[in-house]
């Protein structure tokens, strides 16, 4: 297929929008304009306001990450490619409804979504495009995520005739690959706008992808004739896997990803089931951090369910202690206690609090409920296992937003000091905070480059992809004379369609109705997770 190259344009005002189509207008024929809500992802761009009257000439696509994007594509007239998040469909005769007549739908996707959402609307509904998010969105600058490469190939061996772009860290590296694995709609911001000399960025970018085409010419891409169906609520669930124990000492590790992605999507059953039971809680961390608790308990720790109080186990500290109900349920996954008593969370009598609390429940090794004291905890219990020459290690889970408070950077600095190479913290970067998106609070980035300049190792990476959460636990072990900050950009509520993103659902738990969405959205996941594993 012909290689596109197409600008996209991230910008706050029409002034600034139409300063940047002027720059490239005479290199390219299509521009890429991002609007988003600061709903469906963390940040706001132009509204509607600056779409009206653009200059004539090229075309427009307009990549609508927001909610309800019938609303949005409705108020703007034209023939324009529309790109909707399958994530955002509700009703697609809303969407139809939306282009009056004039315009054409494409579908974007996120990075952790299984590409098998696009099925039903690439069969039935005759879709031509696709946006794979090589980024999580929201911000541009954004390193490049390779694992999409797994479902550019998908789609170009199911759908050959499929346009299918890119857009998220794209250069001319990166497009070489994306090219190479089936994308032929390369957009990319920052390495055209931030060039000193655009033509040749724009040239630069649609050679790379010339190359990366040629490549893939080696390989025939042939159209998978079996149909493929929408997905639909299973009624027999796969029979739950529970983390085997050593004959010995502590617990054996899962290695199969798919079974993996099995145990998660069970925590988050058990969360969304434990929350509705007790009629308050928090579910937007917890169904967040449901990849990396199941990471760590399932693969990366050395811990044993029938002996908590091990002697040679890793310490695991929770610092934001209200997600506990992703943890209980990944300890009850693993064997600490019975599923049944998940039910009781937050009930008068319960082992299991609205907070942690490490004397009542065997494997809490801290109590938690103020913010920002997780880090400090976990300091000190590296501190000595490195002075007492002790072989385990520590991991901590904390949240973005106790980043505010100082305590944390009082830790980092200590960490820093005694180079504690055997503590890895793990930071759950999903934006938000009980009083809206962390960047609106108080602006807490670069985080990365805080925390190297603390003298941290740092490691970035998508908290839902688990093999890259294993692999970056795993680089850390091999870091000796500094502490590890892992951050994870996670997705608050993920895999839960009405939820995900939205601030208000970081303390509100699910109604009847609500916990009955939530969990046919799990069961279709569980569905595809199920299949992958046959395969």
């Amino acid at each position: 297929m012909e290689v596109e190259v197409i600008p996209a344009i991230l910008v706050k005002s029409r002034e600034d929008l139409l300063a940047h189509i002027d720059k490239v207008k005479t290199s390219v024929t299509a521009v890429h304009i991002d609007i988003m809500d600061n709903i469906f992802v963390p940040n706001k761009t132009i509204g509607l306001e600056s779409l009206t009257d653009l200059p004539s000439g090229i075309s427009y696509e307009f990549h609508w990450m927001v909610k309800d994007p019938h609303n949005w594509i409705s108020k703007v007239p034209g023939n324009h490619m529309h790109l909707v998040h399958v994530e955002t469909i509700s009703d697609w005769s809303e969407i139809e409804k939306a282009l009056n007549g004039g315009g054409k739908i494409g579908l974007a996707i996120n990075p952790p979504t299984p590409v098998e959402k696009l099925y039903p609307y690439l069969n039935d509904k005759e879709v031509k495009k696709v946006l794979l998010m090589t980024v999580n969105p929201g911000f541009s600058g954004q390193k490049y995520i390779a694992e999409v490469e797994s479902k550019m190939r998908v789609l170009r061996a199911k759908f050959s005739e499929l346009e299918i772009e890119v857009d998220g860290g794209i250069n001319p590296e990166t497009s070489e690959r994306a090219s190479a694995a089936g994308a032929n709609v390369l957009a990319a911001s920052s390495s055209i706008f931030m060039a000193k000399n655009i033509p040749e960025a724009v040239k630069n970018i649609y050679d790379s992808g010339i190359r990366g085409r040629d490549k893939s010419q080696t390989c025939v891409w042939e159209p998978m004739t079996e149909d493929v169906n929408p997905p639909k609520l299973i009624t027999e669930r796969p029979k739950q896997t529970l983390l085997e124990l050593n004959s010995s000492i502590g617990a054996t590790k899962v290695t199969d990803i798919q079974k993996l992605y099995l145990l998660s999507n069970n925590i988050r059953q058990s969360i969304v089931k434990m929350l509705h039971a007790a009629k308050s809680g928090h579910p937007a961390g917890s169904m967040g951090l449901a990849d990396i608790f199941t990471a760590l308990y399932f693969n990366v720790l050395n811990h044993d369910p029938k002996n908590p109080n091990w002697e040679g186990r890793d310490r695991f500290v929770l610092s934001n202690g209200h997600v506990c109900p992703g943890l209980y349920a990944t300890m009850a996954e693993a064997g600490y206690f019975p599923k049944e008593e998940l039910m009781t969370l937050r009930k008068l009598g319960s082992r299991l609090q609205g907070h942690p609390h490490r004397e009542t429940l065997p494997g809490i090794e801290n109590s938690s409920g103020p913010l920002g004291q997780g880090l400090s905890i976990a300091v000190g219990m590296a501190l000595v296992a490195k002075r007492e020459k002790k072989s385990w290690s520590v991991y901590c889970v904390c949240s973005d937003g106790e980043h505010n408070e100082g305590q944390i950077w009082e830790a980092v600095l200590l960490a820093n000091k005694f180079k504690l190479g055997n503590l890895v913290a793990i930071m759950d970067r999903n934006n938000i905070q009980i009083d809206g998106f962390t960047e609106d609070v108080l602006p807490l980035e670069s985080l990365e480059e805080k925390y190297k300049a603390f003298g941290w190792h740092v490691i970035n990476i998508d908290g839902h992809n688990i093999q890259q959460i294993i692999s970056a636990c795993n680089e850390a072990k091999t870091i000796i004379d500094k502490p590890t900050m892992i951050i994870a950009h996670t997705i608050p509520g993920k895999d839960i369609s009405f939820m995900e993103f939205i601030t208000e659902w970081h303390g509100k738990s699910p109604g009847d109705k609500e916990a009955t969405t939530a969990l046919e959205d799990l069961e279709q996941e569980r569905k595809f997770y199920h299949n992958q594993q046959k395969e």
